[in-house]
């Protein structure tokens, strides 16, 4: 008698003959773990229920009842860590731009080989390996905090019995979240707690954004719309003055890329400065993208977003901002274990890594 095995992949397809054939390649080289669903309702439901289990998630961009970044969407919100590749029938750019930015680990443009579908499946396999270790890890972290979550929650319980008002269950999650929720919940209250407890947090705080552009008109563009008091701005015409800029200045704060430089490619130069700022924020600006694999690869080496050209500067101002208050709270975040651990009279787990 066969064990039961937990499902591990699930293929959301609508078309009957791609589906079966699809279920063919993958269930040979991963056995009887691969689900199936012809609507993304059903394949929402069935992740529902095996929310424990899958590990990868292939999704037809082209559904019967919804776009398949939607269920994307839809499944991250419900359950983040499975990974997921989205299936696209055609080179568009615009929309593999926006499945990357919705948290997608890799596209695959069909028409598709096996064994290219199940590369791409085995890589995303790995990730998700590494994932549960790294949860594994911040759940050792988070442990530290239960007597800090317990200390709050009975300051809270006293404030509200002087103002004689009631515990609700929102509150109680809150301290006490479920396992799945834990940990993003008690990094939002301290980063909170931080800010409230230091309103200038922002203020006096200086960044720095290199533009690689080569052509002129648009670098000065650039500058005049990114131009501020806390804003050292560095400007490069090509490949060779940005690394020449990048290994002298090292607290580099945000890159915008033009994909298209003279001497060497964008992406090519992407790779290169990852070996030396391998956290720092990059935005591509391009007057064109025609190639799903080069916005998919460029993506996971940590590009945020794509901006064409002519660019709108509303939308590059408010994305910048968003980017470098992001930063700037994840440079913060070790002073809040700093402090968990300081009240907790632990050991900083982090040095032992």
């Amino acid at each position: 008698m066969l064990k039961h095995q937990e499902p591990e992949v699930l293929l959301i397809e609508s078309h009957d003959k791609k589906r079966k054939e699809f279920y063919c390649w993958i269930s040979k080289e991963w056995g009887q773990k691969t689900l199936t669903a012809k609507t993304g309702a059903e394949g929402i439901s069935l992740y529902k229920e095996h929310i424990n289990n899958l590990r990868v998630v292939l999704i037809n961009q082209s559904l019967s009842d919804q776009s398949g970044v939607g269920v994307l969407e839809k499944i991250k919100a419900i359950n983040p860590i499975p990974e997921v590749i989205v299936l696209m029938d055609d080179q568009d750019t615009n929309t593999a731009v926006e499945i990357m930015r919705k948290g997608a680990h890799d596209i695959l443009v069909l028409p598709s080989f096996k064994d290219e579908m199940n590369f791409k499946i085995k890589k995303a396999m790995e990730i998700d390996c590494l994932l549960n270790k790294l949860e594994k890890y911040m759940s050792q972290q988070e442990e530290i905090c239960v007597d800090l979550r317990r200390e709050e929650f009975q300051k809270l319980c006293h404030e509200r019995r002087m103002a004689g008002q009631p515990i609700t269950e929102k509150d109680i999650i809150k301290y006490f979240p479920p396992s799945n929720m834990r940990k993003n919940v008690l990094v939002e209250k301290l980063k909170d707690d931080y800010i409230q407890e230091n309103p200038d947090v922002f203020v006096n705080n200086t960044f720095s954004i290199l533009i690689i552009e080569d052509e002129e008109e648009m670098r000065e563009t650039l500058v005049d719309i990114l131009s501020a008091d806390n804003i050292t701005i560095l400007e490069a015409a090509n490949a060779a003055k940005a690394l020449s800029i990048i290994k002298s200045k090292c607290n580099i704060d945000l890159i915008i890329l033009d994909i298209g430089l003279p001497d060497i490619s964008g992406d090519e130069l992407l790779k290169e400065i990852r070996k030396i700022l391998t956290e720092v924020e990059v935005i591509v600006v391009t007057a064109y993208v025609d190639d799903v694999e080069l916005v998919v690869s460029t993506m996971r080496d940590g590009v945020c977003d794509y901006m064409t050209k002519p660019i709108e500067p509303m939308y590059l101002l408010l994305k910048i901002t968003d980017l470098l208050v992001k930063k700037h709270i994840k440079k913060i975040l070790p002073k809040f274990w700093q402090e968990v651990i300081k009240r907790q009279g632990g050991q900083n787990e982090t040095d032992n890594i």
